[in-house]
C-alpha cells in the first residue's frame, strides 16, 4: 500500500501545478449603485493598501469599477471594502519631513475603506504607502476621521490623539466611559486597538456579543503514516566487506500543533510536529577470507557474521505550510522546514555480532588456529540530529493526505579516523506518507 501511495507523488505536484495556475480570480460580490449584491470572482492582491480599482468576472465578462463606480465589495474569506466619500488631514506621521505645527490640510475622496467592525458603530481603515487613517462609522451613515497626527519641535515629537477625544465622547454617550477609561487612553492607532474598542460599544448597545470567526487559527492534528527508510551507506563489517542494509518498511506517528498567520486567507501556517519513528534493520553475513603475505606467511578465515542497526526516534519538525489555493474545498500545500530527531533507545550503533575461525601457516612451516567471537560496534551513531523535511500533501474538511521527504543525513558522530572515514558515516533518510486528523472542526473557515 505504501509503495502504492508513494508512486502517486508525481501526480500530486502536477495537481499542485495546476491549482497554482488557477490565477487570482478569488469568489466574492460587489454592489451596485441600485444596492444590488453581484455576485462574482475577483482579482485578489491581498491589499496592503486600499485598492483605487477592481476587476470583477462576471458570466465571463471582466469589468473594472472605481469607488465612485460601486457602492463596495468584498472578497469571501478574506474582507470587505465599502465605498465611502471621507475628508482626511494629510499630516504626515513618520519620516523626515514632519511639519512643526499640525497641518490642517484635508483632502476630500470616494475611496474605497476596509470594513474592520461592523455595527451601529462601524470602524474602517485607509492605507497609504505613507500612513494608514481610521474612521468611524454611525447609525446615520455618517463616517468621519478619527484624527491622529504627529508634528516635530526642537526634535521632539508631539502627537495629536484626537480619535482618544471621539472615543471617550462615544463610551461616555454610553455610560460605559469610567470602565474603560485607562483602555481609551492607552489606545494606539491600530485596527487591533481600534477594533476592540468599538467592538465593546456595539455589544453594550445591542447586547449581543460579537465573536469573530479564529477560522481555526490553532489546531491541534493528530497523524499516523509509514515510512520508507533508506541506507545508502556502504561500509565494512568485522570481516564482511562493502555492506548495505535494504530499505525497510516502519509505521509513525503522532501530534501535529498548526498556528495560521493571518492575512491572504491564512495561507501561512507555522506547525510543530512531535511524534515516533524508528528501524530495525539486519543483514546476516557468512563466508571465508584469505589473507596472504607470503607463500609462507598466510591464513584462512570461515566466518559468520551479523550486522545490525536499530533506533527509535522522537521526531520534532519545526516547518512553514502555504496553502496554494486556499479558497478551494480540496485544497494544495507544500511545506518545509527542519527535522531534529531524538534517539530514544540506548544502544544506537551499526553493530556486529560474529564467530570466525582462522587457520593458516606462519613463518612457512608453523601452522596455527584461533577462534574469535564478540560484539563490537563499527559505527558511532549521534543521540541526536538535524535534517530537512519537505511535504506536499491535499487537505478537505479535517483530513490531510500528505507525502513528505527527508534528504539522506549522517547519523554518525565523528570518530577523527583519517585512516577509515567510513567510520564517520552513516547516512539514513527516508520517504514517507501519512493520514492527518484535526481534532478541532473547521467548520468555521469560511474559505471553503
Amino acid at each position: 500500500m505504501l509503495k502504492k501511495c508513494i508512486s502517486f507523488l508525481p501526480v500530486l505536484f502536477f495537481i499542485t501545478l495546476t491549482a497554482y495556475s488557477d490565477g487570482k480570480l478569488f469568489p466574492g460580490y460587489y454592489i451596485n449603485l441600485n444596492g444590488d449584491t453581484v455576485h462574482c470572482n475577483i482579482e485578489f492582491n491581498d491589499w496592503n493598501i486600499n485598492p483605487k480599482t477592481i476587476q470583477v468576472q462576471v458570466n465571463g465578462s471582466v469589468k473594472e469599477f472605481g469607488a465612485e463606480d460601486v457602492k463596495g465589495f468584498g472578497v469571501f474569506g478574506y474582507g470587505d471594502y465599502t465605498a465611502v466619500k471621507v475628508s482626511y488631514h494629510l499630516n504626515p506621521i513618520s519620516g523626515n519631513n514632519l511639519p512643526e505645527n499640525f497641518s490642517d490640510s484635508t483632502d476630500i475622496k470616494t475611496w474605497f475603506l476596509k470594513v474592520i467592525e461592523k455595527g451601529y458603530y462601524s470602524l474602517y481603515s485607509l492605507t497609504f504607502s505613507e500612513r494608514a487613517y481610521f474612521f468611524m462609522g454611525y447609525h446615520d451613515s455618517s463616517v468621519s476621521e478619527l484624527i491622529y497626527r504627529i508634528r516635530e519641535k526642537n526634535d521632539s515629537l508631539v502627537a495629536d490623539e484626537h480619535y482618544k477625544k471621539d472615543l471617550l465622547s462615544l463610551f461616555t454617550k454610553e455610560g460605559i466611559s469610567s470602565k474603560y477609561f485607562n483602555r481609551i487612553n492607552n489606545a494606539s492607532y491600530t485596527s487591533s486597538d481600534l477594533g476592540s474598542l468599538v467592538n465593546i460599544l456595539n455589544e453594550n448597545r445591542t447586547g449581543v456579543r460579537n465573536k469573530k470567526k479564529t477560522s481555526s487559527e490553532f489546531q491541534v492534528e493528530v497523524f499516523i503514516g509509514g515510512n520508507r527508510n533508506s541506507f545508502p551507506t556502504i561500509f565494512d563489517g568485522a570481516y564482511s566487506e562493502a555492506n548495505q542494509f535494504k530499505p525497510e518498511y516502519s509505521l509513525a506517528g503522532g501530534l501535529n500543533f498548526l498556528f495560521a498567520i493571518p492575512g491572504y486567507f491564512k495561507s501561512f501556517k507555522i506547525g510543530l510536529s512531535v511524534g515516533y519513528n524508528g528501524y530495525n534493520n539486519k543483514i546476516n553475513q557468512s563466508g571465508t577470507r584469505t589473507d596472504s603475505v607470503s607463500a609462507n606467511f598466510y591464513s584462512t578465515t570461515v566466518y559468520s557474521e551479523t550486522l545490525t542497526a536499530k533506533n527509535s526516534f522522537l521526531l520534532t519538525n519545526l516547518y512553514v505550510m502555504y496553502l496554494i489555493n486556499p479558497l478551494s474545498k480540496i485544497k494544495v500545500y507544500v511545506k518545509g522546514g527542519l527535522n531534529y530527531n531524538f534517539s530514544l533507545n540506548k544502544d544506537v550503533d551499526v553493530n556486529t555480532t560474529y564467530t570466525a575461525s582462522t587457520s593458516g601457516i606462519r613463518n612457512g612451516n608453523v601452522p596455527f588456529q584461533s577462534n574469535a567471537a564478540g560484539t563490537h560496534s563499527l559505527v558511532t551513531i549521534k543521540d541526536g540530529s538535524v535534517s530537512f523535511i519537505g511535504s506536499v500533501g491535499i487537505m478537505e474538511g479535517r483530513s490531510k493526505l500528505e507525502f513528505s521527504y527527508w534528504p539522506a543525513t549522517n547519523l554518525a558522530a565523528p570518530t577523527g579516523d583519517p585512516m577509515d572515514p567510513s567510520l564517520n558515516t552513516f547516512k539514513y533518510g527516508s520517504l514517507g506518507v501519512f493520514y492527518y486528523f484535526s481534532l478541532f472542526s473547521e467548520k468555521g473557515n469560511d474559505y471553503k
